[in-house]
């Protein structure tokens, strides 16, 4: 099916040219046999796949990890998300790429039809998690919405404590605990309501969780992401804070008009206004003269006993307070007056420039600007989290750097907002990436001059594992080309940690080398193979003590020593190990960094620890050696003498120190009487054979 399909693609593709009839752009991308296909696959800061692969005769391209997949036939989107899928199962949260070149075919006329502007299919980059990976709190998502080619909105937001995420525009949606798809088909509805013809991609943030551990066959050539692609992975700093409660929706579908907030903790310094309810009591003593709740009406005024109208709007509520204390003493001996709040007012205040939902917001309690913001849903994506102004009639504009409460906790910036006041939200100016081993990667807004050290700090700092001797620092030059400046970061200086950065730095800091370099490495047959601090005037005995000592199958004759030269070769320098024991300096080699130390095992450089013994015996068997092992002790073990054995003479086959075999001859009858001449040790690996009295003369016949 696939190459027919394919082949029908290709039939029509030549036939519209050799009638002379213009190509266009394929509006579903639809891929055909001969095409090239591009797959790049990757997370934060690797590239898994990058690989180019024809489609061929039978409709498949071949991809690591993947095998065969069918494309021809198929649209670009379809095949995209089917390998977004499959790769996302090996690696969670990896962007996919699809770049389709066309096949080139020439006809007639000569020209050919190629990847032109008319005909080329542009991919669309996507980037899918797993289909069964479910969501949590703290996961970034990326939503863009677009119609056509107007795009409606692309934010990231984080999952909320709550499980929700918060889009422009757009109702509270519940995030936690559902699939990606499950998310996009809930934007979708979303979405659809407000722009019935609109588009939607849901990606998923950050490097991910692995769901599969089984990654063999996978294809990784050291590809590095380019500096624009790490910047753009990084989430920016600071827009996750703004993960206010939905307010309720109205009976129209709209959101709910804010109603008085009841009994709401105020601070004395709250400026009071017309449509306050304040808790007046008076009393002295025991006996309460005044227990009522007066409104602030249009006009800032309330009615009380004894005082009459009294005018409290534009006042601080412990201002208030004073004057109701001072007034009712004039009535009152040791009188006691409590002034609080009832229900606080509503007011309207704007949120103004790149803010997530400008517009006029209905702020109850006591608002301020964080509340105008969380109202607002913060900033928008280009939207300055360091130059909030907050505007009011008749008195010059407050900045707001909201990095003051975000890296420090100080609340100073977070001003009481009054009718009429509006806070606006300028762009961004500034905006560098910290990325690599430090604390906390991420974009982040600069005001001002800001050097290296000050990125560093934004960023909590390097981990212990990064490697400050040598940061680098992307940068775009004055002729529009990628620069990478090294930067020793522990020293000061404006080549050092003092350098000032620029506007689209990005800042990679590098992660030590996990190979050490102050460690001597042993092996073989020791108690504790490994790697091993060395230390000045260490020696191959202190090494060996330090590993609790060699096995019982240790080849204590010779070891050998691993050094790397000047030019990282390694030289191999043999000693003798038990003289390396006992102290000798000619073998108790002092070690150096790097060395490698190999005690061999016996079974790899002796004979095995064995005898076998053959013929006229009762047990022909295969005996273990052992240090001073005689003939008689080998033919006693078997079992002793048949009956048949010839016992003038045996004979010894040994493999000597050059593998050359060689016959020995044995007195047989001396060395079991107990003579110390014939009965000779016996060598491991020996082979001891007892010939039979017919195997060395025939019988006699009488």
């Amino acid at each position: 099916m696939h190459r027919f399909m394919g082949a029908l693609i290709t039939v029509a593709l030549l036939m519209s040219i050799s009638a002379g009839v213009a190509v266009a752009a394929d509006p579903v991308g639809i891929i055909g046999i001969g095409d090239r296909a591009t797959v790049r696959c990757f997370t934060h800061e690797q590239v898994h796949v990058y690989v180019t692969a024809g489609v061929t005769d039978n409709g498949t391209a071949i991809l690591p990890g993947l095998g065969a997949v069918p494309m021809a036939g198929r649209g670009q989107q379809m095949v995209r998300d089917e390998l977004a899928t499959r790769y996302g199962r090996i690696y969670e949260g990896c962007t996919v790429t699809l770049t389709i070149t066309p096949l080139v075919i020439k006809w007639d006329g000569g020209a050919a039809v190629g990847p032109t502007a008319d005909v080329t299919r542009p991919a669309r980059e996507v980037m899918t998690p797993p289909a069964d990976l479910e969501l949590r709190a703290g996961d970034s998502i990326i939503v863009r919405c677009w119609t056509g080619d107007e795009l409606h909105f692309r934010t990231q937001t984080p999952i909320a404590a709550d499980g929700a995420i918060r889009l422009p525009d757009l109702p509270r949606i519940e995030a936690a605990g559902l699939t990606v798809d499950e998310l996009q088909g809930n934007i979708v509805s979303a979405c659809g309501a407000k722009w019935p013809e609109a588009s939607v991609d849901v990606r998923v943030a950050g490097e991910g969780r692995p769901t599969r551990e089984d990654t063999e066959g996978l294809v990784r050539p050291p590809v590095a992401l380019t500096a624009a692609e790490r910047f753009a992975a990084l989430p920016r700093f600071g827009m996750d804070i703004f993960a206010a409660e939905e307010r309720p929706a109205a009976p129209d579908g709209g959101e709910a008009r804010p109603t008085a907030s009841l009994g709401e903790a105020v601070p004395p310094t709250y400026i009071v206004g017309p449509g306050d309810e304040l808790a007046v009591r008076v009393w002295t003593d025991a006996i309460e003269h005044v227990n009522m709740n007066p409104v602030v009406d249009a006009d800032g005024r309330i009615y009380v006993p004894l005082l009459g109208e009294v005018t409290v709007a534009g006042r601080q509520l412990a201002q208030v307070r004073t004057d109701l204390t001072q007034r009712y003493a004039k009535f009152f001996n040791r009188t006691s007056v409590s002034v609080g709040m009832g229900r606080t007012r509503v007011i309207e205040v704007r949120v103004a420039g790149d803010a997530q939902r400008p517009g006029k917001h209905l702020l109850s309690g006591a608002p301020t600007v964080f509340s105008a913001l969380y109202a607002a849903r913060g900033p928008s994506e280009i939207g300055s989290l360091r130059a909030v102004k907050v505007l009011r009639v008749g008195q010059a504009p407050v900045i707001v750097d909201l990095y003051d409460y975000l890296l420090r906790g100080e609340v100073g910036g977070d001003l009481p907002l009054q009718p009429g006041d509006t806070v606006f939200i300028p762009p961004v100016k500034s905006m560098i990436g910290v990325a690599g081993q430090v604390r906390r990667p991420a974009r982040y807004e600069l005001t001002g001059q800001t050097t290296l050290a000050d990125a560093l700090e934004l960023a909590a700092g390097m981990t212990p594992t990064g490697y400050a001797r040598s940061v680098q620092v992307w940068r775009v030059g004055a002729d529009g080309q990628r620069q990478v400046l090294s930067v020793d970061a522990s020293q000061p200086g404006p080549e050092g940690v003092d350098l000032e950065l620029v506007d689209g730095d990005l800042i990679a800091v590098q992660p030590t080398l996990e190979t050490p370099i102050n460690v001597v490495e042993l092996s073989g047959a020791v108690e504790r193979p490994g790697a091993y601090q060395v230390t000045e005037g260490m020696t191959v005995r202190d090494l060996v003590a330090a590993a609790q000592g060699l096995t019982e199958f240790a080849h204590t004759e010779q070891a050998a020593l691993w050094r790397m030269n000047g030019e990282l070769d390694y030289e191999v320098t043999r000693f003798d190990l038990a003289a390396a024991m006992q102290g000798d300096p000619a073998s108790n080699l002092v070690l150096a960094p790097r060395d490698r130390v190999i005690v061999y095992a016996e079974e790899n450089v002796e004979r095995p620890s064995e005898v076998q013994v053959e013929g006229a015996v009762r047990f022909p068997s295969l005996l273990p050696w052992t240090l001073g092992m005689c003939v008689s002790d080998a033919v006693l073990q078997s079992g002793g003498l048949t009956d048949a054995a010839y016992t003038a003479r045996a004979q010894i086959l040994r493999v000597g120190p050059d593998q050359r075999r060689a016959m020995v001859t044995v007195e047989l009858a001396k060395a079991l009487a107990g003579d110390a001449t014939a009965n000779l040790k016996l060598e491991r690996g020996d082979a001891l054979r007892i010939f039979t009295r017919s195997e060395v003369a025939p019988e006699s016949v009488i």
